[in-house]
C-alpha cells in the first residue's frame, strides 16, 4: 500500500484485540520502506499500546522463499495459548535473512542471524544481550540512528519508543520498539 501512517491507525485501534503489528519484512525485504513506516505509526501512539513488526516469507515457492524472514517467539511452553500471549505482549523478536532461502548453502534452514538472549530495563537504561552479532544500532521514531552500544539511556531520548537492530554477515535482527514516557 502508499498510505500513510494515519491511514492505519484506526485498524490497529478498531481491531486491537487480533492485530497487533505489521509486516515489517515480506517476501524477503520486497519493500524496505516498511521500516519507516513502522516507525512512523508507532511515533504517533501511546508509548503503552505499540505496533510490533514482523518478518515473514509469503512461502509461495519453498526453494526461494523459505528461511529469509522469521521470528523467534519468547515462551515458557510450545502452546498456542503462550504463542498468543507472546504475540500480543512483544515478547518476541523476528530476523531478515537474505540469503536463508538458498539451500545451496550449508547454513540453509538454520536462521544465522544474531540471537537475541536477554533484555534488562533498569530505569531509562536498556541493556541488550545479544550472540553473533558484529553490530548494534539503536532508531528512534525518526527512523534516525542515535546509538551504537548494547546499552541505550533513554533519559535524554525525545522519542515514543526506541528500537535496536544487531547485524551480521548472515542477515540482521530487530527488537520490538520500547515505549518511552515522557
Amino acid at each position: 500500500y502508499t498510505y500513510d501512517a494515519s491511514w492505519y491507525q484506526h485498524y490497529f485501534d478498531w481491531f486491537d484485540d487480533c492485530v497487533v503489528g505489521v509486516e515489517v519484512f515480506n517476501q524477503g525485504d520486497r519493500y524496505p520502506t516498511d521500516r519507516i513506516l513502522w516507525d512512523e505509526i508507532n511515533r504517533d501512539r501511546n508509548p503503552d499500546d505499540l505496533i510490533w513488526g514482523f518478518s515473514n516469507d509469503d512461502m509461495h515457492r519453498l526453494s526461494s522463499h523459505a528461511f529469509r524472514n522469521y521470528q523467534h517467539f519468547l515462551m515458557n511452553e510450545l502452546t498456542e495459548d503462550e504463542l498468543r500471549s507472546a504475540m500480543i505482549d512483544g515478547s518476541f523478536y523476528f530476523s531478515y535473512e537474505p540469503d536463508g532461502a538458498d539451500d545451496s548453502l550449508d547454513t540453509y534452514g538454520q536462521a544465522m542471524t544474531p540471537k537475541l538472549t536477554d533484555v534488562t530495563v533498569d530505569k531509562t537504561i536498556i541493556h541488550l544481550t545479544a550472540t553473533d552479532y558484529i553490530s548494534v544500532e539503536w532508531y528512534d521514531q525518526d527512523s534516525e540512528l542515535i546509538g551504537s552500544t548494547d546499552s541505550q539511556d533513554v533519559s535524554r531520548i525525545d522519542s515514543n519508543f526506541v528500537r535496536a537492530v544487531f547485524s551480521n554477515e548472515y542477515g540482521k535482527t530487530f527488537t520490538q520498539p520500547f515505549g518511552i514516557q515522557q
